[in-house]
């Protein structure tokens, strides 16, 4: 119960994925799909492949749901919006 963002693959198995929304969804955070393959994800953090990513620390996650929302703002919009707030009350006055 960590997590501030979980991100998928482009090319997980549907079961991965879902598992990642259900885990979202307990976790009550967002969830967002990315462009990248397990092969690129799993690179990003030094791994040889990853199908989902669970970021724990609220202001990257804010970062990157930022980034993500540039290119999808309908479907990343809300979370990066969400997010930035978070960031913003973990940094403080």
């Amino acid at each position: 119960h960590q997590a501030k963002l979980i991100l998928t693959a482009c090319d997980g198995a549907d079961n991965s994925l879902r598992r990642a929304a259900h885990f979202a969804e307990i976790g009550k955070v967002p969830h967002l799909p990315t462009p990248y393959t397990k092969g690129g994800l799993g690179s990003a953090v030094g791994r040889s492949a990853c199908t989902m990513l669970a970021l724990t620390d609220v202001g990257l996650a804010a970062a990157i749901a930022a980034k993500l929302a540039q290119a999808d703002p309908e479907g990343c919009g809300p979370a990066a919006q969400q997010l930035k707030a978070q960031a913003e009350r973990a940094a403080g006055p």
